[in-house]
């Protein structure tokens, strides 16, 4: 479902919103977030599949694998573990804008990560506390409706939000729907009765910036920034949910399988009990490993002997493993099968093994650093900047390096690339703006120190 609104959406009536909320509880968009949050949390499809293997007392294993969640975590980690680097001409202004932003902001975009990851696509609202401080909240992707100005998703024309919302009404606490209707004059209040299909209005809010306790709008816009999963707002869970399916099932039948072939089962002939019931003859075989047979009339009236099943999973083995495989490839994670390159693989092998992964980062990178660029826009708007500087970021990645070999790049690239670039990639670098800060200091150190011997030098006090 795309959602693009050319009307004038200051006149959004509550028929209008009511018909947004409605088309977009249906979508297929909407369906992907909740299945991506649920399998993130390991509740996977299979473990609610109908059968009637209960009935028919067969093993009935469910066995949900943490496959996705480790899909995510992985490239999340990839990313965004170590802090980001702000790029920029300006020391000052990026001193101000990290102090803006708070010293928790690489955790906010690291939940960032995590719901565009599962969801396609993240929403941060920032906002000014009663206080005046700046503030960035991460809001479900489930309870936004964007409504876009044009096809490529850029610019916001409004934004709608929804979430439960309890009320005591007569001495009865009740449920119901609170929505947020945002544009570019600010934001209207509404309240929807699921038992009646009613909105009501409830009022409206300037949401205004307060700054020297004089009230002004965002001049950026809607506040609430975008940080798409890719140009397609695609969960990651959409190009390996069949995969992971099926590896579930399969292994699950490996599961039921081995459980149901017993190592030894005994055979009673010429037992006079009841085996014509063929349920209650299952669960003797199941349960009590005793299968019961007619003696013929030429043998023994009675006889015990054991049977030693033998069990062959191989087929079932090797799908799954082939299964394992495509969900590596297929989500272009880390292939963690050392066999081909050894216990403790480096260099070119290295980078093959994160190949996959560092394609996928780069894509996620670039719509997160679109994002931070109108993020910043805000961030402009709360310190009351209006020719701000550009400014850079450097996404560090969670790779195991060669330092020595990073580090004589690093060397070797002096004079062909910036010494700001090299600093952001050195290993051993933090905080970059915290390292120049150092290295400007030590340098002034150094100027004052060879500037006192030289005058020492040159007044003969040496001699």
């Amino acid at each position: 479902m795309s959602f693009l609104f050319g009307d004038d959406m200051e006149n959004l009536n509550t028929k209008k919103i009511k018909y947004y909320v409605d088309s977009f509880k249906s979508s297929d968009r909407y369906k992907w977030m909740l299945l991506g949050q649920k399998y993130y949390d390991v509740d996977n499809d299979y473990k609610d599949v109908k059968n009637a293997y209960k009935k028919q007392n067969k093993a009935d294993n469910r066995l949900i694998h943490a496959s996705y969640k480790n899909i995510v975590d992985e490239k999340v980690s990839f990313s965004f573990s170590k802090d980001c680097t702000f790029q920029c001409d300006d020391v000052d202004y990026i001193h101000d804008v990290k102090k803006v932003l708070g010293k928790y902001f690489q955790n906010v975009l690291e939940e960032l990560a995590y719901e565009a990851s599962n969801k396609g696509i993240a929403w941060l609202h920032p906002y000014v506390d009663e206080e005046g401080v700046f503030r960035l909240m991460v809001v479900p992707s489930e309870q936004c409706i964007p409504i876009w100005e044009d096809v490529t998703h850029a610019r916001l024309n409004s934004f709608i939000r929804f979430y439960p919302e309890q009320v005591w009404v007569f001495n009865e606490l009740k449920t119901f729907e609170h929505l947020e209707v945002w544009t570019s004059s600010g934001v209207t209040h509404y309240r929807l009765d699921a038992s009646l299909g009613e909105i009501m209005q409830l009022g409206d809010l300037s949401y205004p910036l307060r700054v020297e306790n004089q009230f002004f709008n965002w001049s950026s816009g809607i506040p609430f920034v975008a940080f798409k999963n890719n140009h397609r707002e695609l969960c990651d869970l959409k190009f390996v949910k069949s995969i992971v399916d099926n590896y579930d099932l399969t292994r699950s039948e490996a599961a039921n399988y081995i459980q149901e072939v017993k190592n030894i089962i005994y055979v009673l002939k010429g037992y006079s009990g009841d085996s014509d019931n063929v349920a209650k003859l299952r669960a003797m075989i199941n349960d009590e490993r005793i299968i019961l047979l007619d003696a013929d009339d030429t043998e023994s009236k009675s006889d015990v002997s054991a049977l030693t099943p033998e069990m062959d999973i191989t087929a079932l083995k090797n799908h799954y493993e082939q299964l394992k495989r495509d969900i590596i490839e297929y989500s272009q994670s880390i292939n963690r099968d050392l066999d081909k390159f050894g216990s403790a693989p480096s260099g070119v092998a290295l980078k093959f093994l994160f190949s996959g992964l560092e394609l996928k980062a780069a894509k996620f990178e670039q719509e997160f650093s679109k994002a931070i660029d109108k993020l910043l826009l805000f961030v402009n708007d709360f310190l009351n900047v209006s020719n701000a500087p550009d400014v850079n970021v450097v996404f560090a990645h969670d790779l195991e390096i060669n330092e020595s070999e990073v580090i004589a790049n690093c060397i070797n690239s002096k004079g062909i690339i910036s010494d700001e670039t090299i600093l952001a990639n050195h290993p051993w670098v933090v905080d970059f703006e915290q390292e120049q800060k150092r290295l400007k200091e030590q340098e002034e150190k150094e100027e004052s120190k060879l500037e006192k011997d030289f005058k020492r030098v040159m007044s003969g006090e040496d001699e």
